[in-house]
């Protein structure tokens, strides 16, 4: 990957820049989150409703 930082980088959109990130990964179980990835949330839904249980 290049040094470059995310402001020198060219993008086109905004949603092109989100569209690019990674998908994030549940803290607890590993799994991917079905979350939008500028969202805050870093627990899946299955463990997030385990906790309200």
């Amino acid at each position: 990957m290049s040094n470059q930082t995310v402001s020198e980088r060219k993008v086109s959109s905004y949603s092109e820049f989100y569209k690019e990130l990674p998908p994030k990964i549940c803290v607890d179980c590993g799994s991917k989150i079905k979350e939008q990835h500028e969202s805050y949330m870093t627990k899946c839904e299955h463990c997030l409703s385990k906790e309200s249980e």
